[in-house]
């Protein structure tokens, strides 16, 4: 595993990409909450061609921290925020599955 930057723009790589679980896991990255603004945060997969594609996360805030948490059913290389959601109005946030 390697993590490459910081903060929400934090960008995790796991490897060997493409490997498949047998059941969806949780990655969570946690970053300090000041300056940052929670709704615009997601989870994201990196694709090989630098576009992302949404997965299902939660974004947990606290007083000092904030929490994403992103369901990943492979190893490959996911964000918690996209570069582009920063303006939107949408709320992408999807439930992730509690029971894994």
């Amino acid at each position: 595993m390697q993590v490459f930057g910081s903060g929400p723009s934090a960008v995790v790589e796991f490897g060997p990409s493409g490997l498949h679980f047998n059941k969806a896991c949780i990655l969570s990255i946690t970053f300090s909450s000041e300056g940052v603004d929670p709704s615009t945060l997601g989870g994201y997969l990196i694709n090989e061609d630098g576009t992302t594609t949404e997965v299902p996360y939660r974004v947990i805030k606290r007083k000092r921290t904030i929490t994403i948490k992103i369901q990943i059913e492979h190893f490959s290389t996911y964000t918690g925020d996209d570069g582009e959601n920063a303006n939107s109005e949408e709320d992408p946030e999807e439930e992730i599955d509690e029971d894994i």
